[in-house]
C-alpha cells in the first residue's frame, strides 16, 4: 500500500467515528479557514468533509494538527485515537528536507501516451554525464508533456530534489516565472521598478543560481519551457553555470535551433504504429480500420495534439476514422500563406502547416456548428496567457443582456472545446481553470488572419471581420474589469485576482498593439476607459507579488491612456510637474501647486463627461449590472435588499432600482459624470501610490513626483465631493488615509514632514476620521459606513497608532511622552479588540505588528513579545515549522528576538538568534541579516 493510499484508509477510519451531528459541528468549525460555503455544504460525510480539507491545504499526511485540535473539541476520543496512530513512513524531521517544485501530475494531459523518446530522455538525462537535454520539435509534437511527465516521475522519487518548470516564451513571462521561483525558494529579490526587464532577469537568475549550487545534497531538475530566441539570449549565463554544476540537470523544450552543444531529441510525434494504437485506445482493429487510422495519421504528420483533435471528435460524435476522413476530404482545407502567419512566430506556423491546416479545418466545423457567441469565446483565447485561464472569466465575456444566464453559455464554451481537445479543465465551479495549447491560440490567430484577407464580394464581411479583433478585445477587458478589483481584504478576493491578472497583462499587450495600429481608438471612449481601467487593475495587483518593474508599466499605461481620452498633452503636464518638483521645498508649497493642477484635470474630465453623456451613462449602467460583487459586498447588499442577490454576485435591474430608491446607490444620471471622475481619479491615485513601493535610496525628484499624483487625487476626490455631496465615492477617503497621511510616515521626498508639528497635524485628522459616520460609494454602488466597518476603523487605527509611534521620537518633556503614550495605548486597546474577527482577512499579520512594535516603543516589552510572539512560525522550541515566511512575520521575529533581550532572556534569545540567522542566510534576506546582526552587536547574541 502506497503512502497516500495509507493516509487516505486512515481518513476513512476516522470518519467512519463521526456522527451527523459531529460532522456538522465540524463544518461550523472550518467557517474560519479560507475555504468554499457552497462546497462545504455539499460536504455531506467524513470523507467529502476531508476530501475538502486536503484541496484547501488544512490537512496532509503530514499535517494533521488543525484536524486533531477539532476532534479534541468534539471530545470524540476514537476518532482523535486512530488520527494520533498514524505515522508517515518518512517522518517530516525538518521543513529544510522538503524542496520546492511547481509541476503537478494533474497537468499532464490525460491522452498522455509513453513512446520511445520519453524512453530516451530517461536514459539521456539519467546519465551522470550529461546535464542538459534539448527536445526540439514542432509545436503539438508533446515536448512539453515528454519533459513534465519526466519531471513528476524524477519528483516523485526524489522528494528532497528541487523541481521547477520555466516559462521562457517571452522575457515579460520569465521573469514572472524566476520571481516566482525565488518566491517558492524563499528568497527575498527587491525589484527596483526602474529596472529594464532583462537587468531583472539576470538578478533573479543569479540569487536562484546562489540556491542550487549550495544544494549539493540532491539532484535538482529545471524545465525551461518554450524557449525562444529572445529569451535564450537571456538565459546564457543562467543556462551555462547551471551546466558547470553536475547536480544540476536542465530540460530544454523549444522548436527553433538553438542549442548545438548537448544532447537533442527530435520530437517529430509517433511512429505510424504508435499513432495506430493511440487513436484506436488500444482496440482491436480490422485491416481496414488500420489503413485509415494510418491515413489519418498521415494527414496530421503524427503529431499527438492534431491526432488527439481528431480521435476526440471521433469519440465525441460517434463516427468511424472513414467518416472522419471522408468528411475532412470534403471540407476544403485552408492554405496558410506567408502573409497569414502570425507575425511573431512565423517560423513555427511554416514549418508546421499540415497541423496548422488540420487545427483551422477543425476551428471552421465549430465556426458552422456553434452559438456566434461561444464561437467568439474561442476566438478570444488567442489573446490569453495559455495555461490556468479562470473559467470564471467567461461568465463576464457575454453581457448584452443582464439577465442572461452566462454560466450556460461558459458551459456550451467548454463543451465546444471538449469537442476537439482544444483545452483541459480542472477545478469546480468558481475554481475551473482551463489550459490549452500554444498550436491551438496561434492556429486561432490564423484563422482570424485569414478571416481578415477576404476581398471581392464578400466585401463587407471583410470590414466586419476586421473590426472582430477589437469587439472581441473590448469584450474580453470589459470582462476583466467586471471579475477583478482592487479591493482584496478578503483572502479569497485577493486569490480572484491574482488568477486573473497574468491573463488580463496578455489582453492588455494586444489591445496597446491595437491602439498603436488603429488611431480610431484614440476616439473609441468605451475602449479607453476598459484599457485604462484594467492596466490600473493590473499595475495595482502585480504590486502585490513585488514584480515591480511590471506593475510600473501598467501603471504609467494607464496614466498615459487618461491624458490620451482627456485629449491633453501628457509630455507638457508631466515637465511642468518636474520643473515643480525641483523647485519646492516644503510639501505645502508642493500641495498647493497640486490643487491648481487637479482643478484643471477636473475641467478637461467635466467636459469630457458633458459631451459624452449617453455612452457612459450606458457604459455605467453595465458596470454597475455585471460587476462581480466582493464577499463583504454581497454581504452589505443583501442586508440592505433583505433578501440574497438573485444573481448570486451580481445586481439585476430591480435590485438596482431598489438600492437607488434607499439611498445605497447613485441615480445613473449622476453617473454619466461620476463613473469618468472615478475611473481617472483611482487611477492617478495608484499612480501616486508607487512612492511606497520604491527601493531605497530613491531618486528625491522621482519621489516627488509621486507625491504629486496623491495630492493631485486628493484634491481631485474634494472637488468631486463637492460637486456630489450625497454620493461621497470611497477614494475621497483613500487618498487620504492610504495617500497624503501615508507618505508623511516615510517623507522619501524630502519636503521637511518628519516633525512633531506635521505629526500632530496627521494624528488629529486621523482621530477626527475614526470618529465620522459616512456612507461611501465606488462607482455608484454603496461601499461601506465607516462606523461599522471595522476592517476601516481598524486601518484607521492603524494609522493613527504608527503617527504615535513617531510622535514618540519628537516628544519634548515626560509630560508630552506621556500623553502620547496614553493615546497609543488606547488605540491598542482598541485595535486589539477587533483583531479576532480580522484573522481571515489580508491585513491582520500588519495590524498584529503594528501593534508589538508599539509595544516595543514604549518598552513594554513583555506584551511586545507577547503579541509578536504569534507572528513569529520558527521561533519555537522544534525545528522550522514553516518555510516561506512573509515580511510580518521575518519583521515579527526580528523584533520579537529584540524584545527578550531587553527581557534579560539573554540565553533564549542565543538560540533562536542562531536558528533565525541560518534561516534568513538559507534565503538571502540580506537587510533582515543586518538588523538582526545589530541586535547580535549589542547582545552579543553568536554562539559560533
Amino acid at each position: 500500500m502506497n503512502l497516500q493510499d495509507d493516509f487516505h484508509t486512515t481518513l476513512v477510519k476516522v470518519g467512519n467515528q463521526l456522527d451527523a451531528d459531529d460532522l456538522e459541528k465540524l463544518k461550523f468549525l472550518v467557517t474560519e479557514k479560507d475555504v468554499n460555503r457552497a462546497e462545504l455544504g455539499r460536504a455531506k460525510s467524513g470523507c467529502q468533509f476531508f476530501e475538502l480539507l486536503e484541496k484547501n491545504g488544512i490537512i496532509d499526511q503530514n499535517n494533521t494538527e488543525q484536524l486533531q485540535e477539532w476532534l479534541k473539541t468534539l471530545q470524540n476520543a476514537k476518532a482523535l485515537q486512530i488520527l494520533q496512530n498514524f505515522h508517515p513512513k518518512e517522518e517530516r524531521s525538518s521543513i529544510k528536507n522538503q524542496a520546492s517544485s511547481n509541476v503537478s501530475s494533474s497537468k499532464i494531459v490525460t491522452h498522455f501516451k509513453s513512446t520511445r523518446k520519453l524512453a530516451e530522455l530517461k536514459e539521456a538525462i539519467d546519465r551522470t554525464s550529461t546535464n542538459f537535454v534539448t527536445l526540439k520539435g514542432l509545436l503539438g509534437s508533446g515536448k512539453s508533456q515528454m519533459a513534465l511527465k519526466y519531471a513528476c516521475e524524477f519528483k516523485e522519487n526524489n522528494a528532497a530534489s528541487i523541481v521547477w518548470k520555466l516559462h521562457c516564451k517571452d522575457l515579460t513571462s520569465l521573469q514572472t516565472s524566476l520571481k516566482h521561483f525565488c518566491t517558492g525558494l524563499d528568497l527575498k529579490v527587491e525589484m527596483d521598478e526602474s529596472k529594464q526587464t532583462t537587468d531583472s532577469i539576470e538578478d533573479l537568475g543569479q540569487n536562484i543560481l546562489q540556491i542550487l549550487k549550495a544544494r549539493k545534497e540532491a539532484i535538482h531538475l529545471l524545465i525551461l519551457d518554450d524557449v525562444m530566441q529572445d529569451s535564450c539570449r537571456f538565459l546564457q549565463r543562467f543556462i551555462r553555470e547551471c551546466r558547470s554544476c553536475q547536480h544540476i540537470k536542465i530540460i530544454v523544450t523549444t522548436f527553433q535551433p538553438l542549442f548545438n552543444d548537448c544532447k537533442i531529441i527530435e520530437i517529430d510525434g509517433f511512429t505510424e504504429d504508435e499513432a495506430v494504437d493511440f487513436l484506436s485506445e488500444g482496440r482491436k482493429l480490422s485491416r481496414n480500420d488500420v489503413e485509415e487510422y494510418t491515413k489519418l495519421g498521415f494527414k496530421y504528420s503524427f503529431l499527438p495534439l492534431g491526432l488527439y483533435c481528431a480521435r476526440t471528435y471521433i469519440h465525441h460524435t460517434h463516427i468511424s476514422p472513414k467518416k472522419f476522413n471522408k468528411l475532412c476530404e470534403n471540407t476544403a482545407l485552408r492554405q496558410i500563406e506567408d502573409s497569414h502567419c502570425i507575425t511573431d512566430d512565423p517560423e513555427s506556423v511554416l514549418d508546421n502547416k499540415t497541423l496548422f491546416k488540420a487545427l483551422i479545418q477543425f476551428i471552421d466545423i465549430l465556426k458552422n456548428t456553434e452559438n456566434p457567441k461561444v464561437f467568439d469565446m474561442i476566438l478570444s483565447l488567442q489573446f490569453l496567457e495559455i495555461e490556468d485561464i479562470p473559467v470564471l472569466l467567461f461568465d463576464f465575456f457575454v453581457s448584452n443582456s443582464h439577465d442572461t444566464n452566462h454560466a450556460v453559455e461558459t458551459n456550451n464554451f467548454i463543451q465546444a472545446l471538449q469537442k476537439f481537445s482544444f483545452g483541459k479543465i480542472e477545478g469546480e465551479d468558481d475554481d475551473r481553470v482551463l489550459s490549452t495549447h500554444y498550436a491551438v491560440v496561434s492556429a486561432l490567430k490564423i484563422f482570424s488572419e485569414q478571416q481578415k484577407s477576404k476581398v471581392g464580394y464578400e466585401e463587407v464581411l471583410n470590414i466586419k471581420c476586421r473590426t472582430k479583433d477589437r469587439n472581441l478585445l473590448k469584450q474580453l477587458l470589459r470582462a476583466f474589469m467586471y471579475v477583478m478589483d482592487k479591493d482584496n481584504r478578503s483572502k479569497i478576493d485577493f486569490k480572484r485576482n491574482k488568477m486573473m491578472v497574468q491573463h488580463a497583462r496578455s489582453a492588455l499587450i494586444h489591445a496597446d498593439e491595437l491602439f498603436k495600429k488603429d488611431q480610431t481608438l484614440r476616439h473609441d471612449l468605451e475602449f479607453l476607459m476598459s484599457v485604462i481601467y484594467v492596466h490600473d487593475l493590473v499595475g495595482y495587483t502585480y504590486n502585490f507579488d513585488g514584480i515591480l518593474n511590471v506593475a510600473a508599466h501598467h501603471s504609467d499605461m494607464a496614466k498615459s491612456y487618461c491624458f490620451v481620452l482627456l485629449n491633453k498633452d501628457q509630455a507638457a503636464f508631466e515637465n511642468d510637474l518636474k520643473d515643480q518638483c525641483g523647485r519646492v521645498e516644503c510639501i505645502d508649497q508642493l500641495d498647493r501647486f497640486c490643487e491648481e493642477k487637479a482643478q484643471h484635470l477636473f475641467d478637461e474630465m467635466k467636459s469630457v463627461a458633458s459631451d459624452n453623456a449617453d455612452k457612459l451613462e450606458n457604459f455605467a449602467k453595465s458596470y454597475i449590472l455585471e460587476k462581480y460583487r466582493a464577499e463583504d459586498d454581497i454581504s452589505a447588499l443583501s442586508k440592505i435588499l433583505k433578501n440574497d442577490l438573485e444573481r448570486e454576485t451580481r445586481l439585476n435591474e430591480s435590485e438596482l432600482e431598489t438600492l437607488c430608491h434607499r439611498g445605497y446607490a447613485v441615480p445613473l444620471k449622476d453617473m454619466t459624470h461620476l463613473f469618468l471622475y472615478e475611473l481617472l481619479l483611482s487611477t492617478f491615485y495608484t499612480h501616486g501610490r508607487r512612492i511606497f513601493y520604491l527601493i531605497t535610496p530613491v531618486d528625491v525628484i522621482k519621489t516627488r513626483i509621486f507625491c504629486s499624483y496623491l495630492y493631485i487625487s486628493y484634491h481631485l476626490a474634494q472637488t468631486i465631493t463637492n460637486k456630489f455631496q450625497q454620493w461621497e465615492c470611497l477614494y475621497a477617503m483613500l487618498t487620504e488615509r492610504s495617500g497624503t497621511l501615508q507618505q508623511c510616515f516615510y517623507d522619501h521626498s524630502d519636503l521637511k514632514q518628519h516633525n512633531m508639528i506635521a505629526f500632530q497635524k496627521v494624528a488629529s485628522r486621523c482621530e477626527i476620521m475614526l470618529q465620522e459616520d459616512r456612507r461611501y460609494f465606488i462607482f455608484g454602488i454603496f461601499k461601506t459606513d465607516t462606523r461599522k466597518d471595522d476592517h476601516c476603523q481598524a486601518i484607521w487605527l492603524k494609522q493613527l497608532i504608527r503617527c504615535y509611534k513617531h510622535m514618540l521620537e519628537f516628544a519634548q518633556n515626560e509630560t508630552e511622552k506621556k500623553e502620547v503614550i496614553t493615546k497609543g495605548k488606547e488605540c491598542v486597546a482598541r485595535l486589539q479588540e477587533s483583531l479576532p474577527s480580522m484573522e481571515d482577512r489580508t491585513c491582520f499579520q500588519g495590524l498584529q505588528f503594528s501593534v508589538g512594535e508599539f509595544c516595543e516603543c514604549i518598552e513594554d516589552y513583555a506584551e511586545a513579545a507577547k503579541i509578536l510572539e504569534t507572528l513569529c512560525p520558527n521561533l519555537k522550541e522544534q525545528e522550522l515549522i514553516k518555510e516561506k515566511l512573509n515580511k510580518y512575520e521575518k519583521k515579527a521575529s526580528i523584533l520579537f528576538i529584540k524584545c527578550i533581550c531587553k527581557s534579560k532572556e539573554i540565553d533564549r534569545a542565543k538560540k533562536l538568534y542562531d536558528k533565525f540567522t541560518q534561516n534568513l542566510q538559507n534565503t538571502k534576506d540580506t537587510l533582515e541579516l543586518q538588523t538582526l546582526e545589530e541586535i547580535n552587536k549589542k547582545y552579543n547574541l553568536s554562539q559560533s
